[in-house]
């Protein structure tokens, strides 16, 4: 017997960096203090990516994309991380905030 599903689904952001980091906004938190990095674009073969800068800091960067609701769907967010270091502690983290947020001052 076979069986045939069939998923519709909405993207509401998507971004592969080859056109820059122009709309992402890095966060002035940390930077008094010399904990923060700055990211920045690498290109691995084909593929554009952001990357950390320096081992050991905070590195915190956003973007805004259209306002969406799933009340009557779920949600699904799929990200690709690549660590290029051994890292001891740490990870890469997404989340997802209000668009009341001030991504200037955005504090991990």
């Amino acid at each position: 017997m076979w069986f045939t599903t069939f998923i519709f689904s909405t993207i509401l952001f998507t971004d592969n960096f080859e056109s820059g980091k122009d709309k992402w906004v890095q966060s002035s938190w940390k930077v008094d203090s010399g904990e923060s990095g700055e990211m920045e674009l690498y290109k691995d073969g084909q593929n554009w990516g952001l990357t950390t800068t320096t081992d050991a800091r905070f590195y915190t960067i956003s973007t805004r994309f259209d306002a969406f609701t799933n009340k009557k769907s779920p949600l699904f967010v799929l990200y690709s991380v690549k660590n290029r270091q051994d890292i001891d502690c740490g990870g890469a983290y997404i989340k997802l905030y209000p668009s009341s947020v001030v991504q200037e001052t955005l504090k991990g």
